[in-house]
């Protein structure tokens, strides 16, 4: 049982993105390789590289790529996060968009939250069939337990 429950963990959360997925990857016109096209030419989030030919220096001169992103891309499990593992929504997003915790972007990950609250009861009332109920969003206290 705990290993399908693992399975369907990795599954659900390779769907929300695809650079979790464990042969992601995307190769940018530096030669270097990303595991989300969001961080293309960010170099210093590059896991790897293509040995490139080149007749001009490179554009990352003196950049390697980090070990520590690649291992951290592995590792993201939005059940172990601090504010995913309470919130009612995880099932819903499974954590949205990874990028937005290696970057530690709290103001993006709390608009995420956001969205949730708002759009989730419109979608559930347009799943049964009925009109969004007029100005209606969840709070932050139906999002998270304690």
């Amino acid at each position: 049982m705990e290993r399908a429950s693992a399975a369907l963990q990795e599954f659900c959360v390779s769907s929300v993105c695809g650079a979790l997925a464990p042969d992601s990857a995307v190769i940018g016109a530096d030669g270097l390789e990303y595991r989300c096209g969001l961080q293309v030419g960010e170099a210093h989030r590059a896991v790897g590289g293509l040995p490139v030919r080149r007749t001009l220096p490179p554009l990352n001169a003196g950049l390697s790529p980090s070990a520590d992103d690649g291992e951290w891309w592995d590792a993201f499990n939005p059940t172990t996060l601090p504010t995913c593992s309470r919130c009612s929504f995880l099932p819903v997003c499974w954590g949205g968009c990874p990028k937005r915790y290696l970057d530690g972007s709290r103001t993006d990950i709390a608009n995420e939250g956001r969205y949730w609250r708002i759009n989730l009861p419109r979608q559930i009332a347009s799943g049964f069939g009925e009109p969004t109920p007029e100005g209606f969003a969840f709070s932050e206290a139906d999002q998270f337990r304690d």
